[in-house]
């Protein structure tokens, strides 16, 4: 980016600007910066910021900012980088505790990492990632899997009982609000003893 032209003399911040987020986000900011400079709309020497660069580029864009069409004819993310998706390994480490490279993110190593989820296959009931803690993971993995589209229309009433399921919000969709209230009077006449 240092050798760009138009962005070399805030290349340092811009590199910081642009590895904070979503590698789409960064491809989409450096392509409306590229198109607002393309089409003289914006002095990119005028700033010495690049959000401020891609926030007044967005405004002169109008409404070609969010056209894609438009916008993939300028440069973006990969004429600044090498930029690619990495796939990380089950196990980071080898058994000497050096760390295993990351690998293609192809749609074979996507699908064979979800075949070998942590939690078992990822197919299966409750096995995705931070699912592990919750009632519904383990009534998922507890549950007889559905065997046809019928068993599921005839089990609809068990899989959500709204009395059961939610019983406060039935009573403030009744008109009940009191709920507070009624809690409240409950313990209000209640005695704390300090020893």
């Amino acid at each position: 980016m240092k050798a760009d032209v138009n962005l070399g003399h805030m290349a340092d911040y811009a590199a910081i600007f642009l590895n904070k987020g979503d590698p789409e986000e960064a491809d989409y900011t450096l392509k409306v910066i590229n198109a607002a400079i393309d089409n003289n709309l914006v002095e990119p020497k005028d700033f010495n910021n690049i959000e401020e660069l891609f926030e007044e580029s967005r405004r002169s864009l109008k409404s070609d900012q969010n056209n894609m069409n438009f916008l993939n004819q300028y440069d973006g993310l990969k004429e600044y980088a090498d930029v690619r998706r990495l796939l990380p390994p089950k196990d980071p480490y080898y058994d000497d505790g050096s760390r295993r490279p990351d690998g293609p993110y192809t749609a074979q190593t996507v699908l064979k990492a979800m075949r070998q989820g942590d939690y078992g296959p990822m197919y299966m009931p409750a096995s995705e990632e931070y699912a592990q803690n919750y009632a519904g993971a383990f009534r998922a993995a507890t549950s007889r899997p559905f065997k046809s589209i019928d068993e599921v229309k005839d089990a609809r009433g068990q899989i959500f009982v709204e009395e059961r399921d939610q019983p406060a919000q039935t009573e403030f969709v009744a008109g009940n609000v009191d709920v507070l209230d009624n809690f409240f009077n409950k313990f209000q006449n209640s005695k704390i003893f300090f020893d």
